[in-house]
């Protein structure tokens, strides 16, 4: 592996929530460099052209049909370059440019399985819910309550040790994998 870490965006026709999130990514600041991939499970609404705009600040641009969500996800991890993986979603936006900077001594030492920090669901500029990540402990899986998926920061290693994202589910197999992780 030659960096520290590699963000993975996943989209299928999402022309007005793409290019957010690209910007988003190509802004963070940091020290160190990270590997950023965009999966695109061959969108026709334009999205794809939206991608082509950023193809050379881009690592690897991905653009085929797929069976899913998680599938392009572990086909992601599976070639990315990074010691940890951070998913950031089409639509989804990192809340200012210093993330991955803050995060920088976490990822060089190498020490944690998993990072993940606060996050805010915004809906018309008004934050309508906010997760707070000091306040997460293991037990909460119990209840169903994670750290907040996009703002995880996972070891490759962890991802392939737990079998990557379990594609028999179609809505919480990001759930299930930091479920294993955490619980090991």
């Amino acid at each position: 592996m030659s960096h520290l870490l590699t963000v993975i965006t996943v989209v299928k026709n999402d022309i007005r929530g793409i290019e957010k999130t690209i910007k988003s990514v190509l802004a963070q600041k940091k020290k160190i460099p990270f590997e950023y991939l965009v999966v695109d499970g061959a969108s026709n609404d334009g999205t794809f052209e939206k991608i082509e705009k950023y193809r050379d600040q881009i690592d690897s641009i991905i653009s085929k049909k797929d069976k899913g969500l998680y599938f392009a996800l572990n086909n992601a991890i599976k070639i990315a370059k990074g010691y940890y993986i951070g998913i950031l979603h089409s639509g989804d936006i990192y809340n200012n440019s210093n993330v991955i900077k803050r995060h920088e001594k976490l990822f060089i030492k190498k020490k944690f399985d998993l990072i993940y920090s606060n996050l805010n669901i915004v809906e018309n500029k008004k934050i309508y819910r906010f997760y707070n990540s000091s306040y997460f402990k293991k037990e909460h899986l119990l209840i169903g309550w994670m750290p907040p998926h996009p703002t995880c920061f996972i070891k490759k290693k962890k991802i392939i040790e737990s079998k990557f994202y379990d594609t028999n589910y179609k809505i919480s197999a990001d759930f299930d994998l930091l479920l294993k992780i955490i619980y090991k």
